[in-house]
């Protein structure tokens, strides 16, 4: 019975201690806003396209429900055939009505699959050699999306880029 005496004690001592603990952070105004977190051993100081806000290039209008998001793939940065980098990629294909979109989403695997295969078959890296040219991208991945499920059931795409990660040479 001691024993359970003295453990609550502790316990409560413990909670008092973390709750000043707690109560003892910066203020809200001096803390850092957003989620981003910079990795310095891969990111370099000359790098602004890494720290740069995501580039969307697609149809701005989204017909709800008619969408499917396709996982996040890497896309190889290149430039006189050396490899520089890679671009972490989104892509949202948008669905044309009428088409079954559960038919189409499961075959989302295989779609992901051609995209990123298109994606080291094409040069689809910018001049600099440090981004990724979203236009041209956009361009072959629909057009790869189109040969693998038909002209009828992908009716366009959006690309963004999200995050840009350059190899140390």
């Amino acid at each position: 019975m001691r024993a359970a005496i003295a453990l609550f004690i502790a316990g409560l001592l413990l909670l008092a201690w973390a709750g000043d603990a707690l109560a003892a952070s910066p203020p809200r105004g001096d803390r850092q806003t957003g989620n981003r977190v910079q990795a310095g051993f891969t990111i370099e100081q000359d790098e602004p396209a890494a720290l740069a806000p995501r580039q969307v290039v697609g149809p701005e209008e989204e017909t709800p429900g008619r969408t499917m998001d396709l996982p996040a793939f890497v896309a190889p940065l290149s430039q006189n055939g050396h490899l520089n980098g890679y671009a972490f990629v989104h892509v949202r294909v948008h669905i044309r009505e009428g088409v079954n979109l559960f038919q189409v989403r499961a075959q989302a695997h295989f779609a992901l699959d051609r995209l990123v295969r298109a994606s080291h078959a094409h040069n689809l890296t910018d001049e600099s050699g440090r981004a990724l040219d979203i236009a041209r991208a956009r361009d072959v991945w629909l057009e790869t999306l189109r040969e693998y499920y038909g002209p009828r059931p992908v009716e366009n795409i959006s690309v963004s880029a999200s995050d840009t990660r350059m190899l140390r040479h």
